[in-house]
């Protein structure tokens, strides 16, 4: 392809620079573009240092947070469960009205050293909607919640 010379600013100027042909980005892009790829290639250089001085288990993700659905007592039951079963086990119980969703970031803070489980009481988030007439928080919610809590 043949360079071109064009000029350098619009009116008058004798001054010229050669078109390169794939230069249609503007300057501000292709400077954001140069920006990125040098904090990219920063990262990458200090990433290892970091590891390093603060240990790999410092810089590794939470883990995973599960959304899941149980039947109790014939009502569907939500809850978020993250972390390892075989750790301790923390119950989120949120208050009305709300949900687990209330949880959600806490659960990642505390899922490295605890197997967290978040439900929702009938009638909220995810949870089961059972009819208005049968339902009452006291003598519906305790023994769902009590069931839940030993049946996960």
């Amino acid at each position: 392809m043949m360079k071109q010379d064009r000029p350098l600013s619009g009116r008058g100027s004798t001054a010229t620079v050669a078109n390169r042909g794939s230069s249609t980005m503007p300057h501000a892009a292709r400077l954001a573009r140069l920006l990125l790829a040098k904090a990219m290639l920063t990262l990458s250089l200090l990433l290892p240092c970091l590891a390093g001085s603060a240990g790999a288990e410092d810089l590794s993700l939470p883990p995973k947070t599960y959304y899941r659905t149980k039947s109790v007592n014939g009502q569907p039951i939500f809850y978020r469960e993250a972390g390892d079963p075989k750790n301790a086990t923390i119950v989120l119980l949120h208050g009305f009205p709300s949900s687990s969703h209330t949880y959600r970031e806490l659960i990642p803070l505390l899922s490295p050293r605890y197997h967290v489980i978040a439900p929702d009481y009938l009638g909220s988030g995810y949870s089961g909607r059972p009819d208005p007439d049968q339902f009452t928080i006291p003598s519906t919610s305790s023994p769902i919640m009590s069931s839940v809590c030993w049946r996960l």
